[in-house]
């Protein structure tokens, strides 16, 4: 996350690329307990991936920078089912400042489906927790305008800019619609239902 007009492009996203670990968490774990800064606001198991971690190390896909980066399910088939991931900034945003948001999607090779919807919503408190797995319904401030997330092998860029109403001091990254408001793609034929994200290189 940058200040738009600030020309040193200081990026008040902490841990923005998942690097750094306090301990390796085992696969579905994913909070301030393993990971520095980064917390899940609901019960479903979000992940994360490390070349440090032996037993999560990164699939085929890799990072697009350092060592590590999470992973969630944004839409499952069938049955509603979220996942998120809330990172923490390193200072409150200002009211009536403008903030560039950026963040790095790939669609995992193992689902066969694809979505539009891999939004980001900045808060001043993290969401949740929330006892369920379902969406959380809130406007996003930052929405992917690329279409269909159906790249599997290179990182896609989703950016846009907002202007804070100040005291926002965490971004949140998943989905935020339900299934009827969830916009689908089918562009894969081996695979899971369902579509899966890593996500990378925050900002």
């Amino acid at each position: 996350m940058l200040l738009s007009h600030n020309s040193s492009g200081q990026n008040l996203v902490l841990n923005n690329s998942l690097d750094q670990f306090i301990v390796c968490p085992s696969f579905g774990q994913f909070g301030p307990t393993w990971i520095n800064n980064w917390s899940k606001p609901t019960i479903a198991s979000s992940d994360y991936y490390n070349y440090n971690c032996p037993a999560i190390s990164p699939t085929k896909q890799q990072p697009k920078s350092g060592e590590g980066y999470a992973g969630i399910i944004c839409y499952n088939f069938g049955t509603e089912y979220r996942e998120y991931i809330t990172g923490e900034l390193s200072i409150p945003l200002t009211a009536g400042k403008s903030y560039e948001v950026e963040y790095h999607v790939s669609l995992n090779d193992g689902y066969i489906q694809a979505i539009h919807e891999v939004d980001a919503y900045l808060s001043t408190a993290a969401p949740g927790p929330f006892s369920n797995a379902l969406h959380i319904p809130v406007i996003p401030q930052i929405t992917n305008q690329t279409g269909a997330l159906d790249d599997t092998s290179a990182w896609v860029a989703i950016k846009g800019v907002f202007v804070a109403t100040g005291g926002e001091q965490f971004i949140t990254i998943g989905n935020f619609n339900d299934d009827n408001n969830t916009t689908i793609s089918q562009p894969g034929s081996v695979g899971s239902f369902g579509a899966y994200y890593f996500i990378d290189e925050v900002s």
